[in-house]
């Protein structure tokens, strides 16, 4: 799975860089088809920003940002809010296999076409 993470008039020291690295690598535990994701890290005056990208199978990209006064607690934030996103995900997708199996969800192939006139 590829990281990729960028400051922005924030030095990203190479504690910090595995430290960002542990918090994505824990979220890979939710989903095989991690693509890629990619941190931003901003500083606005005497806070910092976090953004985050994640990248998974079908096009589907999960996006979130924080705002704190601590880098690392601006982590954690986007870290559980994309493992709630992830959750969501992996749910609905689950619950859609589900209703398949059931036969809730027909196939449009098996309808028959109306007459018409």
């Amino acid at each position: 799975m590829e990281i990729l993470i960028t400051g922005r008039h924030v030095d990203v020291t190479p504690e910090l860089d595995r430290y960002i690295r542990s918090r994505v690598e824990k979220l890979a535990r939710f989903d095989e088809m991690f693509f890629g994701t990619k941190v931003t890290l901003t500083t606005t005056g005497d806070s910092f920003v976090v953004e985050m990208n994640v990248g998974l199978r079908k096009g589907v990209i999960l996006a979130a940002h924080a705002e704190a006064d601590d880098i690392t607690s601006c982590i954690n934030i986007v870290e559980a809010r994309v493992e709630s996103q992830l959750r969501k995900y992996k749910e609905r997708i689950q619950s859609h296999r589900k209703m398949k199996r059931q036969g809730v969800i027909e196939v449009v192939e098996n309808l028959t076409p109306v007459p018409e006139g």
